[in-house]
């Protein structure tokens, strides 16, 4: 059994205005850790809108943002709506390369420790470690809003790392991270500090996510149209092509069930196909499906 709702959050006050702000805070202070995407970001954003803060809100309010689908919130309503005004809300966000060297920070160093605890272990068994499990450089590559950085990291202290780019190691920016009681990490980026929770490690079929300062974000992962997966737990109903059909871009090949919803997939290239798992299968975020031996690979471009 599974249910997309699994919580609910309340906020009480003296009037409605007391009990808006005590909710906005208990948003902000809100974390939610694991792989899970949540609205808690967008709601956030929603009750400080001005309308909401000043009850000028109807039932088709929230139809009239979510149609303009302005990074989720309306900048500009249609005429004769009740949205008249945009956001006052400042939305703290870094930029895109802060978030890459916060990420790349956070993975060298979870790499370092695990290779450090690997060396440790097998002294301890009285055998002789590789050198390479304490390697000092780590690469790193991430994919954020179509920009695939590849970066370098090399350690410089115990919690310290110099993240540059591949190729320019005499351009790098400096972090400094701890590991919190919580499970998060508090990192110093050229001194600015940031509070970065990592909701999900990512896999084959999703990339890396973190939370940074109550902001989702999230890292995309190789663009591989010849391995068909998918990104959610559920189970193969159907297989609506045999092995070796040959597809165009956008036909479904699949059926899967989540959530007791059918969905089907759909090939993102031309080629021909290959099964790899079969009909009833539990698929668990990840798995393969099946292979596609694509028409014309040179046309496929990556991030």
């Amino acid at each position: 059994f599974a249910d997309s709702q699994f919580g609910h959050l309340f906020a009480s006050g003296d009037n409605r205005e007391q009990a808006r702000r005590n909710m906005v805070l208990a948003l902000k202070e809100l974390s939610i850790r694991g792989d899970i995407s949540t609205t808690v970001d967008y709601i956030s954003k929603l009750i400080e809108l001005n309308d909401f803060v000043d009850n000028n809100i109807d039932t088709s309010w929230l139809d009239g943002i979510i149609k303009d689908n302005i990074d989720g919130i309306a900048e500009a309503a249609p005429k004769g709506s009740v949205l008249r005004r945009s956001t006052s809300v400042a939305i703290k966000s870094l930029d895109d390369h802060t978030y890459a060297a916060l990420g790349a920070t956070i993975l060298a160093f979870d790499r370092c420790s695990s290779g450090e605890e690997a060396f440790l272990e097998s002294l301890g068994r009285g055998q002789l470690p590789p050198q390479n499990l304490i390697s000092m450089v780590q690469n790193v590559e991430l994919i954020l809003n179509e920009t695939k950085y590849k970066l370098v990291c090399t350690r410089l202290g115990p919690h310290k790392f110099a993240v540059a780019v591949v190729g320019d190691k005499e351009k790098f920016v400096s972090t400094n991270i701890r590991v919190l009681s919580d499970g998060g990490y508090l990192i110093d980026a050229e001194g600015k500090s940031h509070v970065a929770y990592v909701t999900s490690k990512g896999d084959s079929a999703s990339g890396m996510r973190m939370s940074v300062g109550g902001v989702s974000v999230a890292f995309s992962p190789d663009y591989d149209p010849t391995s068909l997966r998918t990104d959610v737990a559920g189970k193969l109903v159907k297989k609506l092509v045999p092995d070796g059909a040959h597809l165009k871009k956008g036909e479904p090949y699949a059926e899967i069930e989540v959530m007791k919803m059918f969905m089907p997939l759909k090939v993102e290239e031309t080629g021909i196909l290959t099964w790899c798992n079969n009909e009833g299968a539990t698929l668990a975020p990840g798995d393969l499906l099946a292979t596609l031996e694509l028409d014309n690979p040179e046309n496929v471009s990556a991030a």
